[in-house]
């Protein structure tokens, strides 16, 4: 199959003093800055059939985006809950997308670091469940952040890695980890200085190393890679190479019957520059906004307020509820600094 693609941004009007522009990506990220399976897969799956989404830059707010569906062919889900994903993958597949999932299964439930999840074990039967309705190259599993505390010994965090990974590494094509990264983001630095009882913290180097002396056992066991994601250190003495979440090669290889996709992808390979330093991503246009995931995690840096992040969430569904047109994930009459 032959496949014309475009990925062009056309210049539009200033409007009530934005700048708007429409963009017709190919790749679509759902979404690295809120859990979009989750929490918001019924407006996604609307907003495809609708043909677009808004989407204003969290950090430039003069700048809005129509980002419209016609060239898409890709879509990169993140979640840390899939279940929600599983029944509309025959409709994506229907549509002619090819989809990716990068499935967060971590393991703080004693800690309730990750307080609105579903239990671990149903979490890790909806990875098996999405891997056997699409195929184990579509999935990878993120282990992310590795937090060690005074509770989570450097040995424990690597008992609970090999815990899950066990029972998921069949299906998955690869697992993907960081380390948690608290001095990075001033909200967490102070609710680390603020909370006494707030047990994240940096991750020493004697921790790291025993940690990644584990994961490299644990890589030769699996027979599976095991990549590093936005970590600045080298760690291919130990087996792992640096990740890149959205990679060219993976989606060729997921994609190899479209060879007019295979083509594009194989032209742009450069780095997305939208993306911080050490993120190795191709480029591909996300779609979520910030402080809108309900899973409120404790070490989460796209969240900086829990009270905006529920009333926002309970604004979106009731305006789902009285049939209003949401073109982006906050309403419009909502507040989104």
């Amino acid at each position: 199959m032959q496949t014309k693609l475009f990925d062009e941004e056309t210049p539009g009007l200033d409007e009530e003093a934005k700048i708007i522009t429409d963009i017709h990506p190919v790749i679509i990220s759902a979404s690295r800055a809120t859990d979009i399976p989750a929490w918001y897969m019924d407006w996604f799956i609307d907003r495809i059939q609708k043909g677009s989404i808004s989407w204003t830059n969290p950090y430039k707010r003069t700048q809005k985006q129509i980002i419209h569906f016609d060239a898409a062919r890709i879509i990169v889900f993140w979640t840390k809950n899939p279940a929600p994903l599983i029944p509309y993958l025959s409709f994506l597949h229907d549509r002619g997308y090819f989809v990716l999932v990068l499935i967060t299964l971590n393991n703080y439930e004693p800690e309730s670091f990750e307080p609105n999840l579903p239990p671990l074990s149903f979490r890790i039967q909806s990875l098996i469940d999405v891997s056997k309705h699409l195929s184990k190259e579509q999935i990878i599993w993120r282990y992310d952040p590795i937090i060690i505390t005074d509770s989570i010994r450097a040995h424990e965090a690597l008992r609970r890695i090999e815990e899950i990974g066990s029972q998921v590494t069949p299906y998955v094509s690869k697992m993907i980890f960081s380390f948690v990264q608290i001095n990075r983001y001033k909200h967490l630095k102070k609710k680390s200085i603020r909370f006494p009882d707030y047990q994240i913290r940096e991750v020493t180097q004697l921790e790291r190393d025993t940690v990644l002396q584990g994961l490299f056992s644990l890589k030769n066991r699996w027979d599976i890679p095991i990549q590093a994601c936005g970590e600045r250190d080298d760690y291919s003495s130990f087996g792992i190479g640096k990740a890149r979440c959205i990679d060219a090669d993976h989606l060729i290889q997921i994609c190899q019957d479209d060879s007019g996709l295979c083509a594009y992808l194989d032209r742009n390979r450069k780095k997305d520059p939208g993306q911080r330093a050490l993120c190795s991503c191709i480029k591909a246009k996300d779609i979520g906004q910030y402080s809108t995931c309900m899973h409120l995690c404790a070490y989460c840096y796209a969240n900086r307020n829990e009270k905006i992040v529920q009333s926002r969430y309970l604004a979106h569904r009731d305006a789902l509820k009285r049939g209003i047109d949401l073109p982006r994930i906050v309403p419009e009459f909502i507040n989104s600094k």
